[in-house]
């Protein structure tokens, strides 16, 4: 959107400020939904920045396009106040447009993130914790990387919470099962090992 109303008719102006508008409103509405799945969420992130890079709408452009109407709204002193209303309106919601694609943008981009946690530590804590499981000398347990699995473990809940919050029924409900069954063999370790990890954990410490 590269226009002025220096160069067009201010009501011709005004009708593209509301078709850019309604633009935007629209693909942020597509956005905001409980998400499927990171195949879903992926799409929606790659169609958000297709449509801000038509639009001539990224970031940076973005912030120099409510500058430019900014810059129009100082010069507007000659136009009726209806036209200024309208004007002054079409640039405050913009700006709060703005906000509003910022935050999807991330929204988006934290749950791909979590997902991709989420299903990396999921597969490496269960073939871990299996492992774990079956030992029945602890002495035959490997405790130096315990701390890895640690954050591993916290990594995990931390990003099967978030996308608990973001995700639809259907995936809300499996997320919530494998949770579970990670936290289970967990408890399941810890009470298992529960002193030999602590003091294996603290001569790694001192180490």
């Amino acid at each position: 959107m590269e226009f002025s109303f220096n160069d067009l008719d201010i009501d011709e102006y005004l009708e593209k400020l509301n078709d850019l508008v309604k633009a935007i409103e629209s693909t942020l509405k597509s956005c905001s939904r409980k998400y499927k799945d990171k195949q879903e969420i992926e799409e929606l992130y790659s169609n958000l920045n297709k449509f801000l890079n038509n639009e001539n709408l990224n970031e940076s452009k973005y912030l120099d396009e409510l500058t430019f109407i900014e810059k129009d709204f100082k010069k507007s002193h000659n136009l009726n106040e209806v036209s200024r209303k309208k004007l002054f309106d079409y640039k405050e919601k913009l700006k709060n447009l703005n906000i509003e694609l910022k935050s999807m943008k991330t929204m988006l981009d934290k749950s791909n993130s979590s997902w991709t946690k989420f299903n990396e530590s999921y597969s490496i804590l269960e073939s871990w914790l299996d492992q774990q499981e079956n030992l029945n000398d602890v002495s035959n347990s490997d405790f130096s990387n315990y701390q890895k699995y640690q954050k591993l473990h916290s990594q995990f809940n931390e990003s099967a919470n978030f996308l608990i919050q973001v995700s639809d029924p259907f995936s809300c409900s499996q997320i919530k099962e494998h949770l579970l069954y990670i936290n289970k063999l967990w408890k399941s370790y810890q009470d298992k090992f529960k002193d030999t990890v602590y003091e294996q954990y603290l001569k790694i410490l001192r180490m």
